[in-house]
């Protein structure tokens, strides 16, 4: 719409320590245009996560370099390759 302003585009395959200071330079309520490589992950891959953390193992690598989305999926609708995605609490 043309009231809203472009959004902020953020390469998620940049190193984090980039994104991170790329993003704090805007106000929370800013519209963001994501590409790269995002990890989609429920509840249970936290609890896994936290096990190997417990366990004395490391974080694997791509947690560490990639941002998470905890989300749920949506029925796919036919001949579609996803439903939409909503945040998990």
């Amino acid at each position: 719409p043309p009231h809203l302003e472009a959004p902020v585009e953020i390469d998620l395959n940049r190193p984090m320590n980039e994104i991170l200071a790329e993003l704090s330079k805007y106000p929370i309520k800013t519209r963001l245009k994501l590409k790269g490589t995002l990890i989609v992950a429920r509840d249970i891959a936290h609890a896994k996560i936290k096990e190997l953390l417990d366990s004395g193992q490391p974080m694997p690598e791509y947690f560490k370099n990639h941002p998470i989305y905890y989300a749920g999926p949506a029925k796919t609708p036919e001949g579609m390759p996803s439903g939409s995605f909503g945040p998990t609490t």
